[in-house]
């Protein structure tokens, strides 16, 4: 496991675990400076893997989230159209701030590239399972 450490993530946590999955970890308040911090370190992880032939699969941890200004959840939703991913799942936990919402909101984009899960665990398995989904339509990506 790869921690990642940028200016603007001082409340949060990245990961390049050793499966290959790119992990963040959000706590506290999640803001619009670290949103945008986080799609930059997804877009370039995205094209270290793409050029090695890996898929990029995220997950992103809110279960420690206590909440989500309207700028940063505007900024979240704009970012996921301009990362270039083949998954990416939020983990939102079973008693997490936003629980419904998130998972409300998760089915407004691509169900093939977007999930929620209850827990690291279940997100991997949603992640790794990339091979049954149908996303080469989506961004040229795996099919």
């Amino acid at each position: 496991m790869q921690k990642i450490e940028r200016s603007g993530l001082e409340r949060n946590e990245c990961f390049l675990d050793d499966d290959g999955i790119l992990r963040i970890v959000d706590h506290g308040v999640s803001t619009e400076g670290a949103n945008k911090t986080i799609a930059d370190i997804i877009i370039e992880v995205s094209k270290k893997f793409r050029a090695e032939g890996k898929p990029v699969l995220v997950i992103v941890d809110v279960t420690d989230m206590i909440r989500s200004t309207f700028r940063a959840r505007q900024q979240a939703a704009k970012d996921s159209k301009r990362v270039d991913i083949d998954g990416l799942c939020y983990v939102v936990g079973k008693n997490s701030y936003g629980r419904m919402l998130l998972k409300i909101a998760l089915r407004l984009f691509d169900q093939n590239k977007f999930h929620g899960a209850d827990t690291v665990e279940e997100a991997r398995l949603w992640l790794f399972d990339y091979k049954s989904r149908n996303i080469a339509k989506n961004n040229g990506g795996l099919s």
